[in-house]
């Protein structure tokens, strides 16, 4: 059996400081998609294709925002889903933004449960 470890950052909501591991799935799936994002392809050994490029589709003119949809969805659902498929939906939206003030471009990931927002994810 695997358990999932307990490794929120002190900064976040709902931080526990005495607890090692999790038996909340809701928790356990919401970790997984922040390890799914935040993981290159190839940072992982055995499996060269976990992981995505989010800061390179800030550049790439040549995919849009369904590509990169499709992308973070399979992603998640092959991976943060895996195993919870009949009880909890993973969908995505991608939006691209540009930010005035500094002018800069971002991207912006909501990701959705069930149907509700869970996690937001701004890549600059």
């Amino acid at each position: 059996m695997i358990k999932e470890i307990y490794c929120k950052l002190p900064s976040a909501g709902g931080y526990k400081k005495d607890t090692i591991e999790t038996d909340n799935l809701v928790e356990e799936i919401l970790q997984r998609c922040r390890v799914c994002l935040g993981t290159r392809p190839g940072d992982i050994l055995g499996d060269p294709l976990f992981g995505i490029d989010l800061e390179d589709f800030i550049f790439d003119m040549s995919v849009d925002t369904d590509e990169i949809k499709e992308r973070i969805d399979n992603l998640l659902n092959n991976y943060a889903g895996a195993g919870y498929e009949d009880d909890y939906i993973i969908d995505t939206e991608v939006l691209f933004g540009h930010n005035t003030t500094d002018m800069s471009d971002y991207l912006l990931i909501n990701i959705r449960l069930n149907g509700q927002r869970i996690l937001g994810i701004v890549v600059t």
